[in-house]
């Protein structure tokens, strides 16, 4: 299988090419920006599916794809991911 992204200003497109005669190319497109960038963990979550990687929630390292603020940002919410340990 070959993937090919395009990007643009403000998202991609992801091509899904099976390399066999009788299935055409799948195309999907993600529209995101800064204020949106929760599309982004979608695209690739979406392009980890289409590659066959979909482990268990139960084995010991999986990949996982999120949405976080810079390390330079201060964060004064009690609650966020950054406070909890790796």
């Amino acid at each position: 299988m070959k993937i090919k992204i395009t990007t643009a200003s403000n998202g991609a497109a992801v091509d899904f090419d099976y390399e066999e005669k009788d299935t055409p190319v799948e195309k999907l497109v993600y529209s995101f920006d800064e204020d949106k960038p929760e599309e982004i963990v979608h695209m690739l979550y979406d392009i980890m599916e289409h590659m066959g990687y979909l482990p268990s929630r139960y084995v010991k390292k999986r990949v996982v794809v999120c949405v976080g603020h810079g390390d330079k940002y201060e964060c004064n919410d009690d609650k966020c991911f950054c406070k909890e340990p790796l």
